[in-house]
């Protein structure tokens, strides 16, 4: 039965946090300060992941995540899926159980998927590639306090399951 619960607690888990970040919690409300809760979810995957699905569910938050934000289809589908599996690969190499490996590796990722996401800008030769960049810093101290708090909380669920 745990092997359907955790799926199902971070497909739920995602909605959730897809729906928050794209109505209450977003830039257009809170500016700056948005956090990135789709993000934090996929580095906390991307480190505890157990099984496969979690890679589905990563993929599935790009895309929701690409239907959502006005940006071009692809562009958080891919950098989301990218940082999912660098966490992925890193979470091997690193002890990552500590609250200064969690922030390392917010603040890492909030940086590489605005990065991708600019790139893919100037790749495309979009002229909006300087907006993609305007907030970054901000966003991942953000991501970075409340999602090192959101690990603590999403942790003692996922051991629960």
């Amino acid at each position: 039965m745990s092997r359907i619960k955790k799926p199902l607690f971070f497909i739920f888990l995602s909605l959730f946090f897809i729906a928050l970040q794209s109505s209450v919690l977003s830039p257009a409300r809170v500016g700056t300060l948005s956090p990135d809760l789709n993000l934090i979810l996929i580095v906390y995957l991307g480190l505890y992941s157990e099984s496969r699905s979690e890679v589905a569910i990563a993929f599935g938050n790009g895309i929701l995540m690409d239907a959502f934000s006005g940006l071009p289809l692809g562009m958080h589908t891919l950098s989301r899926a990218s940082a999912f599996l660098l966490m992925k690969g890193v979470s091997d190499s690193f002890y990552f159980k500590n609250l200064i490996t969690h922030a390392f590796f917010l603040f890492l990722a909030t940086i590489y998927t605005w990065s991708f996401i600019w790139a893919a800008f100037i790749i495309s030769g979009r002229n909006d590639a300087e907006i993609a960049l305007s907030g970054v810093g901000t966003q991942a101290v953000v991501n970075t306090v409340l999602g090192v708090a959101l690990f603590s909380l999403i942790g003692k669920v996922d051991a629960r399951l």
